[in-house]
């Protein structure tokens, strides 16, 4: 018997399969990774065997309720874990926001002057200027030094993460738009706006009560953002573990979890671009 190609085989798969769910892709993989590893720190030194125990001890809660879990009790459940998270991910923002004042206010006198918050500017962009032209464009691309991993062995943009820039890629593509590039007046007029849009009292300076302000407000909407877009995560996900049932069980979770480390195992070493709030 003559053996198909595997893309061959991929086509039949899919083409043939009329199905609730269809298989998992690689972004839901990286998504489900991505909610586990805000609450679990350890996923770089996971074995598939403390990853699974692991995974499928966080539904235990879930599955004392409900022998069979259906859709509608699935998203509760996950939903009530997203808000736990949140919150305490936005206490410790807010503590950080408050020690960026701190930085960035130099000369301690309590309020941020233009100049101090465009020093800022300058050194983020001068960062991604690589060869240091005053452009950020294509050649700084070429200069970059390839992505590595994080603590936790894979970079995974999640919807909670801050949209801010973390590759030249996405600097290019926040500042510079259609262009191709950006220039440091192009950046720093960003910042200027920025600036003044924070200072509420318009006296030209930034008290730690705006800056903090205006970040948390940023902060907040795209907490609004994340929690629409956890509601499509969270149902391609229980489709996936569903595997076109109409409920699911402990051992199904099991068996997503294996499937889940494999993806894991298999590109915690390659080039995964992301931030994380």
């Amino acid at each position: 018997m003559k053996k198909r190609p595997l893309s061959a085989l991929m086509a039949l798969v899919l083409s043939s399969t009329v199905s609730f769910a269809a298989a998992p892709q690689p972004d839901l993989y990286k998504q489900s990774l991505g909610i586990y590893s805000l609450s679990h720190s350890d996923l770089k030194d996971s074995t598939q065997a403390t990853f699974v125990k692991s995974f499928v001890s966080d539904y235990q809660p879930l599955f004392q309720k409900h022998s069979k879990v259906d859709l509608q009790q699935y998203l509760a459940f996950e939903n009530a874990r997203l808000q736990s998270i949140i919150e305490k991910r936005r206490e410790m923002s807010l503590k950080q926001a408050h020690v960026r004042f701190g930085v960035i206010n130099q000369d301690k006198d309590d309020k941020i002057t233009l100049k101090e918050f465009q020093e800022t500017g300058f050194k983020t962009f001068n960062g991604f200027d690589k060869n240091q032209d005053g452009i950020i464009n294509a050649e700084d691309q070429k200069l970059a030094p390839v992505a590595q991993g994080t603590h936790d062995g894979l970079r995974i943009t999640t919807p909670l993460a801050m949209p801010m820039a973390n590759s030249i890629a996405e600097f290019i593509q926040m500042y510079g738009g259609d262009k191709g590039f950006v220039t440091l007046g192009d950046y720093l007029k960003e910042r200027d706006q920025q600036y003044f849009h924070t200072d509420a009292n318009h006296d030209l300076t930034l008290s730690e009560q705006e800056y903090v302000t205006e970040f948390m407000q940023r902060y907040d909407e795209n907490l609004q953002k994340a929690k629409a877009e956890y509601q499509t995560i969270f149902t391609e996900q229980f489709k996936s573990i569903a595997n076109n049932k109409a409920t699911i069980s402990s051992k199904d979770v099991d068996a997503y979890a294996k499937l889940l480390f494999k993806h894991f195992d298999a590109n915690k070493n390659g080039r995964l671009e992301a931030n994380e709030l």
